[in-house]
């Protein structure tokens, strides 16, 4: 993971955060699997839903959201 941070005003900086694929990756595969165990998809064992289904239950920003909130 890559940060840099750059200064935009007095007490103020913008942090710029590069994450690899295989990371972002395995983020999203472990938010799918806490959607699947907390929510029951017909035809899946609980926390083996598939990333499209999770993303089509909660939705693509929220899905997206809640992967970059487990990097952090």
């Amino acid at each position: 993971m890559e940060i840099a941070s750059e200064p935009i005003a007095p007490c103020q900086v913008k942090l710029t955060i590069q994450v690899p694929a295989e990371r972002l990756e395995r983020a999203r595969r472990d938010v799918a699997q806490e959607i699947g165990r907390r929510e029951r998809v017909r035809g899946f064992r609980p926390g083996h839903v598939p990333v499209p289904m999770a993303v089509a239950i909660v939705g693509e920003e929220a899905f997206e959201s809640a992967a970059i909130e487990s990097l952090g």
